[in-house]
């Protein structure tokens, strides 16, 4: 059984990459890895996750402030409302305007564009 699978969809210059199984820090660096190969606008799908390591979301958010990959326009999808907050709590912020958050895993993804958090 796999761990952790990506699988990497291109539309309208929009590269959408499907995350699914556990996502924990050697999930994280795998898809930085990905994330420095791309150029424009990304779209991280977390909807197929079944468990969400809180290490691993750090270890994202610190790597989404890395110069290799700030020029991205990055926007996450499918998190839960205590992963958003995670995310806050590391540094990043999602758009507020995005759909209010939602503690249910199940229910409709949740879309934010990621932006830094004034120190």
């Amino acid at each position: 059984m796999v761990e952790f699978e990506m699988q990497r969809e291109v539309r309208q210059g929009v590269a959408r990459f499907r995350l699914q199984g556990v996502f924990n820090g050697q999930a994280a660096f795998a898809l930085v890895q990905a994330l420095r190969e791309e150029r424009g606008a990304v779209l991280l799908d977390f909807a197929k996750v079944t468990r969400c390591v809180d290490f691993g979301l750090a270890a994202l958010a610190t790597e989404l402030r890395a110069p290799e990959v700030a020029g991205l326009k990055v926007e996450l999808q499918g998190l839960s409302g205590h992963q958003r907050r995670l995310m806050h709590y590391f540094g990043l912020e999602l758009d507020r305007d995005a759909t209010p958050v939602n503690d249910d895993a199940s229910a409709d993804p949740l879309v934010g564009q990621v932006a830094m958090v004034p120190a």
